[in-house]
């Protein structure tokens, strides 16, 4: 049934209002935010997508995640030994 010219992975546009673009354009050039998808579901033979605006972390708080992976790692490594 698909046509042999069918790429699965091609860009598809974003089914949004002018307004919304415009204010997503705004935030991703000016603020250095991200779009980031949430979920996904479909609806009557569509597949939607959830999306937000996210900012990155910072530095210290990527230290501060892999301090507490590193510590959460020893303490199951512990508890396995014993």
């Amino acid at each position: 049934n698909t046509p042999e010219d069918y790429d699965p992975e091609r860009e598809r546009k974003l089914l949004l209002s002018h307004k919304e673009l415009a204010h997503l354009e705004k935030e991703l050039n000016t603020a250095g935010l991200t779009i980031v998808p949430i979920s996904w579901y479909s609806k009557s033979h569509k597949i939607k997508l959830e999306i937000a605006l996210v900012r990155g972390k910072k530095m210290s708080d990527k230290r501060e995640t892999i301090k507490k992976r590193e510590s959460k790692r020893n303490i199951d490594r512990l508890l396995k030994q014993q």
